[in-house]
């Protein structure tokens, strides 16, 4: 499947820059994000340059093989090089810069919408303020932001992960997906909250080696586990691709921990004692 397509056909994008703050302030929300995009592409897919049917098909093994590509299963096919990761600090902010800047959404948006009020994250996605705040984050945060992969030098995928109590809106009173959670835990539990890989990288495993990279991550800092919320099952809502999908956090280990509707699924993986 090539770059930019959806089926064979092309993705269609609304620039929001064309839409005033009262706009995507005042339009309805879905998992923080404002509905933003075509009625055949759903909101958080232009939202975050994500595609259903490009990104997020899993191989078995999760692997990133060196040497040749392969395909496994007939449908992903591995990068034929290796996948180096790394935790985004401060240092790291340029380099995640190529990453968002290839994309005309992810240079808006730079992960910031569980991170802020919805006021704060629309109007930051037209005046450059969701940037400036994710980078005054890195820099006050002893905690890494998330996970960058890159191949050959070129950033090619990002992972957003950290305590839960960093996802404020995720965590909020208005979120029902973590409702059932326990609030003792947001220090010492981590959330998985975003993962986006690059238009040329899809369907190659990279989220997998971003998944895996997250868990050790969170090991070495200390969290007693760590969890996501991707799209339930086999569900293909390309508004929610940005989630990743339950199988990939199933094969590296998460158990379902609850369905708190039926598209979404609540893994979970325990670090003490591991």
């Amino acid at each position: 499947m090539r770059p930019g397509m959806c089926e064979g056909r092309p993705l269609t994008h609304v620039d929001p820059s064309r839409l005033s703050p009262y706009f995507l302030v005042k339009w309805p929300f879905r998992s923080g994000y404002p509905l933003v995009g075509s009625k055949k592409h759903g909101p958080m897919e232009i939202m975050k340059g994500e595609c259903q049917c490009a990104c997020h098909i899993h191989a078995r093994d999760g692997g990133i093989h060196t040497g040749r590509s392969t395909t496994i299963g007939g449908n992903v096919r591995l990068v034929g090089a290796d996948v180096d990761t790394r935790p985004v600090g401060p240092d790291d902010l340029l380099d995640l810069a190529r990453l968002f800047e290839s994309q005309r959404n992810t240079r808006r948006c730079w992960c910031m919408a569980f991170c802020e009020s919805r006021s704060q994250f629309a109007v930051g996605w037209l005046n450059g303020g969701n940037r400036q705040r994710f980078e005054a984050m890195a820099a006050a945060s002893p905690v890494p932001m998330g996970i960058l992969a890159s191949v050959a030098g070129e950033p090619v995928g990002w992972c957003a992960c950290g305590p839960r109590s960093r996802y404020v809106v995720a965590i909020g009173g208005r979120s029902s997906v973590l409702r059932n959670r326990i609030p003792a835990e947001d220090e010492s539990v981590w959330l998985l909250p975003c993962l986006f890989v690059g238009v040329g990288y899809r369907a190659q495993g990279v989220t997998y080696t971003l998944v895996r990279a997250a868990v050790e991550l969170a090991r070495r800092e200390g969290a007693s586990a760590i969890e996501g919320w991707p799209v339930a099952g086999s569900a293909r809502r390309s508004g929610d691709a940005f989630l990743g999908r339950e199988k990939v956090f199933e094969d590296l280990g998460f158990s379902c921990v609850e369905r708190p509707s039926p598209q979404r699924a609540i893994m979970r993986l325990e670090l003490s004692g591991i």
